[in-house]
């Protein structure tokens, strides 16, 4: 009689197991739904195009307009006064994009490890300028001459041309910082100077090679190496507007989902921006609580803080012949990451550097459900007739026109 007794109390045991287990199953499953309607809803919000948010849409709401890319329909989001196309689909992972003052197109491809143009004449053309260059990240163009950054290298392609030509190829510098990091190395030209961004090797330390984290300045031939700037992380993009360089921060990862913000900063040659002691406006970073007075009183605040961990990666001057409510605004490309529950980013907005505002210009690039099949990096002007957005996961290079 006991044998049957406790045989039961097995059975009734096991029982309550199982529908313990299905209980909790479905507990787990109901709060996964949850999770997923809450992302879902976070990434509506980074990709609105009319209810009013943080960064709302520019021109009141934003159209869905289809897009061919490499035979696949996409579907990205914009103010019907604007149009965008594929300009070229003949570039595998676009980094760098320079525009000569003929409108011909200068790409660098990290993937494929070369250096093309697009003629302005036939944009159905890629000529290449080079091969074999590993590590490829920014480039400029300058009185006829290219400047390309491929690693520790800055190559000078003298005299270039629209079918890849050249009279003469330097290596001008052969010993900047290395670096293996996401982020390369940006350059721009200054007065006749090049200026040159290094990323910072770590989250938050203190380097012992200063160029790490700077901004550097070189004679046009190489020579004459100087600390431009110091303070900044990561810098995703760089431009001139009233003869000042300004520049988009990545910031450091570690301190939270919210924190710290990307940054975009009017770089003044001499001044510290903070890094790796300080973040955004006058906050200290938590690994130096003894920087609190440097934060507050030394290091140089940012212009306009931008939201975390969306990788800012490029910034242009909006002009008049592509907006006039727009014009003088920056343009900012987001690449996006996807590194904390809810991905962020994937959009180019529009940012007001006199007032803070940020706004949505085109999204789309992230499908609700945290999918993103594109990073929208460089952006340039074309003569101020169109602006070019590079994206390095589609392999492609939009542009982006006014069709009124």
């Amino acid at each position: 009689m006991q044998q049957i007794s406790s045989q039961t109390l097995i059975r009734v045991t096991g029982a309550m197991m199982a529908i313990l287990i299905v209980l909790l199953g479905v507990m787990v499953w109901r709060q996964g739904r949850v999770v997923d309607q809450l992302v879902e809803q976070e990434i509506e919000r980074n990709n609105l195009t009319s209810s009013d948010t943080l960064e709302e849409p520019v021109s009141g709401s934003l159209k869905p307009q289809i897009i061919n890319i490499s035979g696949e329909k996409r579907t990205l989001n914009l103010p019907e006064q604007y149009q965008i196309d594929v300009f070229t689909d003949q570039i595998e992972k676009p980094q760098g994009v320079a525009v000569d003052d003929q409108g011909n197109v200068f790409v660098s491809d990290s993937d494929a490890q070369q250096v093309s143009v697009v003629p302005r004449s036939d944009r159905s053309r890629l000529e290449v300028v080079d091969t074999s260059l590993p590590n490829l990240s920014g480039l400029a163009w300058h009185e006829g001459d290219l400047y390309v950054v491929s690693g520790e290298k800055v190559y000078a392609y003298r005299e270039v041309t629209a079918e890849g030509e050249y009279q003469d190829r330097e290596i001008i510098i052969d010993d900047l910082p290395r670096h293996n990091g996401s982020v390369g190395k940006q350059i721009l030209v200054k007065d006749s100077r090049l200026v040159i961004s290094i990323p910072a090797r770590c989250d938050a330390c203190e380097e012992r090679d200063p160029r790490y984290g700077s901004i550097m300045s070189y004679a046009l031939d190489g020579s004459d190496e100087e600390l431009y700037a110091k303070g900044f992380h990561s810098v995703g993009g760089m431009t001139v507007r009233d003869g000042r360089v300004v520049v988009l921060d990545q910031g450091r990862s570690g301190i939270s989902a919210t924190l710290p913000p990307s940054e975009l900063n009017r770089v003044e040659e001499g001044r510290d921006y903070g890094w790796p002691f300080c973040y955004g406006k006058e906050a200290t970073d938590p690994k130096y609580p003894n920087k609190v007075d440097f934060c507050t009183s030394q290091a140089e605040a940012p212009l306009v803080e931008l939201a975390a961990h969306v990788a800012p990666a490029g910034i242009t001057e909006i002009p008049s012949t592509i907006s006039e409510s727009l014009s003088g605004l920056f343009a900012v490309s987001y690449a996006g990451s996807d590194r904390y529950t809810v991905p962020r980013g994937y959009k180019v907005v529009v940012v007001n550097p006199d007032t803070g505002e940020v706004q949505n210009l085109i999204t789309g690039w992230l499908d609700r459900s945290g999918s993103a099949w594109g990073k929208p990096g460089a952006i340039v002007d074309v003569s101020e007739q169109a602006l070019l957005i590079a994206d390095q996961e589609a392999g492609v290079i939009y542009e982006l026109t006014r069709t009124e």
